[in-house]
């Protein structure tokens, strides 16, 4: 089977390479235009490898992506590619738009191009899954609200607007030209090759610096949190068995809120990485409360009953491989870290002249 992975230098991405790479004997080929959300080191270790293949590209070059899909002739696609939310997301929402909608519908329509050319049986048998998020449901209203596939879609800033017009573009093509698409919208996933300025990556090294870790006073809040081989075992059970034109949530259906995960990552680092003192003396407790609550729970029943997926890790068995593998990969840090601050790489110290009198 021949697979094309869209953004497979990211995350999620390089997750599933990792997995298809070391379980299978697929050929994957890895289309990424190696933003600062791409981190080539997460994929050094099969450069040599005959089943992989990298090409570097954005999806908003229509042209590229039909070269590509022809050369390559993939069974399935698999789309991770997104330009995630910043800060300047909000100042400038134009890239996000450009990538997340407009990339999108070029995709679109590069496949379709391609798939309605395949014969018969291989048009049958192929399948194009892309992933979306949570993000698209906006933010609940009740503390106990379950999100189901069904639930209306609520944006409510620019990233998950444009991810949620880009899941009805997904949508309509598969209604209008019966194009074999499936959706995921996975729950807050973590694990090894994130990068450092998410969540648990940055309250890691914050740990390791011995800085303070900040844990506001809606920390009984509570969030499901998904280690991601069991995300990516998801999306490939959803590959192979999903019906195509449905929809499939993914969650661990596990909550917990911010000081369960903070004192249990403090408590990890005092067993894997010992400091003179506890790392649960660093955690900073704070007044400040959000305006909303933050809990969603993206209900997994389908995917669970339909596919029999479940997950194989809970909280504290996920965040124990986590830690081990960033204690284990630290250039890997330093690299993801300086792809996201640019400005904070050391840059030669200009020499100083001393003249004399």
């Amino acid at each position: 089977m021949k697979l094309l992975i869209t953004g497979g230098s990211g995350f999620i991405g390089s997750a599933v390479i990792h997995h298809l790479l070391h379980t299978t004997q697929y050929e994957v080929l890895n289309y990424d235009k190696l933003t600062s959300a791409a981190n080539p080191l997460s994929l050094q270790a099969f450069q040599y490898n005959k089943h992989y293949r990298f090409v570097k590209g954005d999806i908003c070059d229509r042209e590229q992506l039909e070269q590509t899909l022809e050369r390559f002739q993939p069974d399935a696609v698999i789309n991770c590619a997104a330009l995630s939310p910043s800060a300047d997301t909000w100042q400038n929402p134009t890239p996000c738009i450009k990538t997340n909608y407009l990339g999108n519908f070029n995709l679109l329509e590069a496949v379709r191009a391609y798939w309605q050319e395949l014969t018969t049986q291989k048009c049958q048998d192929f399948r194009f899954l892309h992933l979306s998020t949570e993000e698209v449901f906006g933010h609940p209203s009740r503390q106990d609200q379950q999100i189901s596939e069904a639930t209306p879609y609520a944006p409510d800033n620019p990233y998950s607007a444009s991810k949620a017009t880009a899941n009805q573009l997904f949508e309509a093509w598969h209604k209008s030209y019966q194009l074999p698409i499936l959706i995921t919208h996975a729950s807050r996933t973590y694990g090894p090759h994130q990068a450092v300025n998410h969540f648990l990556p940055r309250l890691l090294i914050d740990a390791l610096l011995e800085k303070p870790l900040p844990l506001k006073g809606d920390s009984q809040s509570r969030q499901d949190w998904l280690y991601v081989e069991d995300h990516v075992h998801a999306l490939l059970q959803v590959l192979e068995c999903g019906q195509p034109g449905e929809t499939y949530n993914i969650s661990s259906d596990s909550l917990h809120n911010n000081h369960e995960v903070l004192s249990d990552l403090c408590q990890l680092l005092d067993e894997l990485e010992p400091k003179a003192t506890s790392y649960l003396n660093l955690i900073d407790y704070q007044d400040e409360l959000s305006d909303y609550p933050q809990q969603r729970q993206l209900d997994s029943s389908k995917l669970r009953n339909q596919l029999g997926w479940k997950p194989l890790e809970n909280l504290h068995s996920g965040l124990r491989k986590t830690l081990s593998w960033y204690l284990a990969n630290p250039e890997w840090v330093k690299s993801s870290h300086e792809r996201q601050n640019p400005r904070s790489r050391s840059k030669p110290k200009r020499r100083r002249e001393v003249r004399g009198t």
